[in-house]
């Protein structure tokens, strides 16, 4: 199983959303603990991962 990590300045956007939009973004992290890589995604260029 997989950890996702928050920066904390994305923590404090999260928290400023509106709850409904807050709610549909926290559960789409939470599938990313299951799926990583989901059907459809792809690497973000130009990150120090790459």
């Amino acid at each position: 199983m997989y950890e996702v990590w928050l920066e904390k300045s994305a923590e404090r956007d999260l928290k400023n959303l509106p709850l409904q939009i807050f709610t549909k973004i926290i559960r789409k992290i939470k599938l990313l603990v299951k799926t990583p890589k989901p059907a459809g995604c792809r690497k973000i260029t130009g990150s120090k991962n790459d």
